[in-house]
């Protein structure tokens, strides 16, 4: 799902048949060719003649008026030396095409890393989140313990201050893990288009 309708990986596997095509149409330029050639045209020049208007009695005459000339030919066309430029322009549009496609297999090596990396991050922020959820819990038991304790004069202030620092310190790294686990999940549908 990752690899699908991703417009740069399109975008590179055109230019790479692009590349292609260009190596073969520069591949062609050596290979014989053969156009048919037709034209036709107005005339209007006087044709002179023997006009036989019956049998046994001829005369000189002439005909004047407009003609169409029309013609036809084929052209064949082959080409014995370039000096070398069809194949080295094919040669360069192939190694284009070949640079196009080691970009498309990197850029698919790392959309796929993108979204390993971002799934296993998720399973292990649940663990994450588990363990900060119980340090949270654990930290409020004992701020409740400690604030009972200097109510009864057994500890001083000083002692609750630092219970409820670890307070906040258990529930920072929590919030951190959540955070953390939204961003791979926001990160994994960019990539995947869905919901893991």
């Amino acid at each position: 799902r990752a690899l699908a309708q991703r417009p740069l990986l399109d975008a590179l596997a055109l230019r790479q048949r692009a590349s292609q095509a260009q190596a073969q149409a520069a591949r062609a330029g050596l290979l014989p060719s053969l156009n048919l050639i037709a034209g036709a045209g107005f005339n209007g020049n006087r044709i002179n003649g023997v006009i036989n208007s019956q049998p046994g009695f001829a005369s000189n005459g002439n005909l004047q008026g407009s003609f169409y000339d029309w013609g036809a030919a084929l052209l064949l066309r082959q080409p014995l030396f370039d000096g070398g430029r069809a194949q080295g322009a094919a040669m360069v549009a192939e190694k284009e095409g070949a640079v196009l496609q080691a970009d498309a297999e990197l850029t698919k090596q790392q959309i796929r890393e993108t979204v390993a990396s971002s799934w296993q991050n998720i399973k292990a922020s649940t663990s994450v989140i588990k363990a900060g959820l119980e340090a949270v819990s654990a930290a409020t038991k004992a701020l409740n313990d400690a604030q009972l304790r200097y109510r009864a004069q057994v500890e001083s202030l000083t002692e609750v201050l630092l219970v409820q620092r670890d307070l906040q310190a258990a529930r920072a790294a929590l919030l951190s893990g959540q955070i953390q686990q939204a961003l791979n999940r926001a990160l994994l549908v960019r990539e995947t288009g869905s919901e893991p």
